[in-house]
């Protein structure tokens, strides 16, 4: 085998054990990078490229570049046990921004990747939205 064919076989199997890298949503640093939104008030679907970032420390960030929105959630809580976001699992965190609370619930379920809003504002819900998810990404 030549020197050249050898060093591409290495680094093929270097890519091969990266992608192979079990990603933890409870430990890990994420990047969900979402595609698509659902806005569950009117039933629309909106192609919005946009990115929820999940921090093991207690918080999740959802970032929105074309309309220059960024939102915080503190963490209160984790419940469910999710070890390997490629199979179908789920996690709901307990979350809070300003005077709403509710649940942000990351999923995936018959393979689709999404994240479920759950939040209200005394009985006002807040934060209609599904979010349909291309890939998770470690930071």
């Amino acid at each position: 085998m030549s020197k050249r064919n050898l060093l591409v076989l290495i680094g093929l199997l270097c890519c091969a054990a990266c992608l192979a890298q079990e990603i933890n949503i409870k430990n890990d640093t994420l990047i969900w990078e979402v595609v698509e939104v659902k806005d569950k008030a009117f039933s629309e679907r909106i192609s919005t490229p946009s990115e929820v970032i999940v921090y093991p420390g207690g918080e999740i960030v959802w970032t929105q570049p074309q309309v220059e929105r960024v939102y915080k959630f503190l963490v209160e809580d984790v419940s469910g046990s999710w070890s390997h976001v490629g199979e179908d699992g789920f996690v709901e965190y307990r979350v809070k921004i300003n005077e709403s609370q509710g649940l942000i619930i990351f999923k995936r379920e018959n393979g689709i990747l999404s994240i479920d809003f759950n939040m209200k504002r005394g009985e006002k819900t807040t934060f209609p939205f599904t979010l349909f998810v291309g890939s998770i990404q470690p930071k």
